[in-house]
Protein backbone atom coordinates (compact mmCIF):
# COMPACT_ATOMS: atom_id res chain seq x y z
CA UNK A 1 0.00 0.00 0.00
CA UNK A 2 1.45 3.23 -0.75
CA UNK A 3 1.71 6.26 1.51
CA UNK A 4 -1.56 7.93 -0.36
CA UNK A 5 -4.19 4.96 0.20
CA UNK A 6 -6.17 3.86 2.37
CA UNK A 7 -7.62 5.64 5.70
CA UNK A 8 -4.02 6.74 6.43
CA UNK A 9 -3.67 9.16 3.26
CA UNK A 10 -7.56 10.41 3.86
CA UNK A 11 -6.31 11.39 7.32
CA UNK A 12 -2.97 13.10 5.96
CA UNK A 13 -5.15 15.12 3.19
CA UNK A 14 -7.73 16.10 5.96
CA UNK A 15 -4.82 16.97 7.98
CA UNK A 16 -3.27 18.96 4.84
CA UNK A 17 -6.01 20.57 3.25
CA UNK A 18 -7.92 21.53 6.54
CA UNK A 19 -6.25 21.20 10.35
CA UNK A 20 -2.90 22.68 9.23
CA UNK A 21 -3.88 25.66 7.60
CA UNK A 22 -6.31 26.37 10.48
CA UNK A 23 -3.56 25.76 12.88
CA UNK A 24 -0.95 27.61 11.17
CA UNK A 25 -3.66 30.95 10.67
CA UNK A 26 -4.72 30.41 14.83
CA UNK A 27 -0.36 30.62 15.50
CA UNK A 28 -0.55 33.48 12.81
CA UNK A 29 -3.04 35.54 14.64
CA UNK A 30 -1.71 35.01 18.29
CA UNK A 31 1.78 36.31 16.77
CA UNK A 32 0.43 39.15 15.64
CA UNK A 33 -2.01 39.67 18.82
CA UNK A 34 1.32 39.20 20.88
CA UNK A 35 3.06 41.68 18.61
CA UNK A 36 0.93 44.08 18.24
CA UNK A 37 0.59 44.24 22.31
CA UNK A 38 4.41 44.26 22.64
CA UNK A 39 4.06 47.49 20.17
CA UNK A 40 1.49 49.45 22.41
CA UNK A 41 3.27 48.68 25.73
CA UNK A 42 6.53 49.88 24.27
CA UNK A 43 4.80 53.36 22.43
CA UNK A 44 5.84 55.56 20.40
CA UNK A 45 9.68 54.67 21.01
CA UNK A 46 8.41 51.05 18.99
CA UNK A 47 8.64 52.02 15.85
CA UNK A 48 12.71 52.98 16.44
CA UNK A 49 15.15 50.65 15.34
CA UNK A 50 16.94 49.36 18.25
CA UNK A 51 13.83 48.40 19.61
CA UNK A 52 12.49 44.79 19.96
CA UNK A 53 9.21 45.38 19.63
CA UNK A 54 9.79 46.77 16.14
CA UNK A 55 12.27 44.10 14.87
CA UNK A 56 9.27 41.46 16.35
CA UNK A 57 6.80 43.04 13.74
CA UNK A 58 8.47 43.46 11.16
CA UNK A 59 8.92 39.58 11.38
CA UNK A 60 5.97 38.81 12.24
CA UNK A 61 4.59 41.19 9.13
CA UNK A 62 7.04 39.07 6.55
CA UNK A 63 5.52 35.57 8.23
CA UNK A 64 2.59 37.14 7.36
CA UNK A 65 3.18 37.77 3.58
CA UNK A 66 5.54 35.40 3.03
CA UNK A 67 5.43 32.19 4.71
CA UNK A 68 1.83 31.71 4.41
CA UNK A 69 -0.06 28.83 1.64
CA UNK A 70 -3.30 30.32 0.25
CA UNK A 71 -4.80 28.44 2.53
CA UNK A 72 -3.56 29.31 5.01
CA UNK A 73 -3.95 32.99 4.33
CA UNK A 74 -7.73 32.83 3.67
CA UNK A 75 -8.43 30.93 7.21
CA UNK A 76 -5.82 33.85 8.80
CA UNK A 77 -7.80 36.64 6.85
CA UNK A 78 -11.39 34.94 8.25
CA UNK A 79 -10.46 35.21 11.54
CA UNK A 80 -9.09 38.77 11.73
CA UNK A 81 -11.10 40.31 9.71
CA UNK A 82 -13.96 38.15 12.12
CA UNK A 83 -17.82 37.17 11.15
CA UNK A 84 -20.00 39.57 8.83
CA UNK A 85 -16.84 41.38 7.55
CA UNK A 86 -17.73 40.54 4.19
CA UNK A 87 -14.29 39.56 2.95
CA UNK A 88 -12.28 36.13 2.56
CA UNK A 89 -13.52 33.36 0.87
CA UNK A 90 -16.74 32.60 -0.45
CA UNK A 91 -17.91 36.20 0.50
CA UNK A 92 -17.78 37.59 -3.30
CA UNK A 93 -14.74 39.66 -2.19
CA UNK A 94 -11.22 39.49 -3.85
CA UNK A 95 -8.73 37.72 -1.70
CA UNK A 96 -5.23 38.27 -0.34
CA UNK A 97 -2.90 38.45 -3.18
Amino acid sequence: MGQGSGMVGVARRIAEEVLFPSAMAVASELAVRAVAAAVVHAGSRSIRLDQHAQRLAREATFLLVFASRPQVRAALLDRLAGPGSGSGPGSGQPGPR
